[in-house]
């Protein structure tokens, strides 16, 4: 079943103020990186691609398994790459791309699912390239009316949505996802509940 079929629709008018700002940055980020390749994981309806497209980067394509939120992808007249592929096992060759994106994915993954998706985007971006993490990030800094509108959303969003993301808050989140790679830089929004982070893949991740 596919879960955002209801959503899809809507997904892009409803998250667009809280997204944009994100998005931008996400798009500066990969173009200070001046990539040849580069891959959305978990791409959803493609709108970070767009945002990137605007920017020039023409070589990019997105990956996602919700047939609905591909859908919206090819609506419009901006079109953009996207495939139907599982994100914690792809087609493409190791070494593949220089700069990956996963926005927004971890958090409603169960643990399992989340770190193999990390382990398929260290395949197939190359040794000292580069992966873009934007997801929540609870902490000391948080803001607690941030975090409580994020709860009240992610409680919306469903039982198992809710259920994957206090797992993910649970084990550590991004720290924990990501504790054996290089951290370049971190930036924070919305009550520093979410944000994004830059790590080069030089060198392989340890899993408990």
């Amino acid at each position: 079943m596919d879960e955002y079929k209801r959503l899809a629709g809507v997904y892009d008018p409803l998250l667009h103020p809280v997204m944009h700002r994100l998005r931008n940055k996400v798009t500066s980020v990969v173009v200070d990186l001046q990539p040849d390749k580069v891959i959305d994981i978990c791409c959803g309806t493609g709108n970070q691609l767009k945002y990137l497209k605007r920017r020039g980067l023409k070589n990019a394509v997105g990956v996602d398994i919700s047939h609905a939120m591909l859908g919206q992808a090819q609506k419009g007249t901006e079109k953009v790459a996207c495939d139907y592929q599982d994100a914690s096992s792809m087609s493409f060759e190791d070494d593949f791309f220089d700069v990956g994106i996963i926005s927004f994915a971890l958090h409603e993954k169960p643990p399992a699912i989340a770190r193999q998706i990390i382990s398929e985007a260290e395949r197939i971006i190359h040794t000292g390239g580069h992966l873009i993490i934007a997801d929540y990030m609870f902490d000391h800094q948080v803001h607690l009316p941030a975090k409580t509108a994020i709860h009240v959303v992610e409680r919306i969003a469903g039982r198992d949505h809710y259920r994957h993301f206090r797992e993910y808050l649970k084990y550590g989140g991004i720290d924990h996802l990501m504790g054996d790679y290089t951290l370049e830089q971190e930036y924070r929004f919305h009550g520093n509940a979410t944000g994004i982070r830059v790590y080069r893949l030089d060198r392989y991740g340890q899993y408990a």
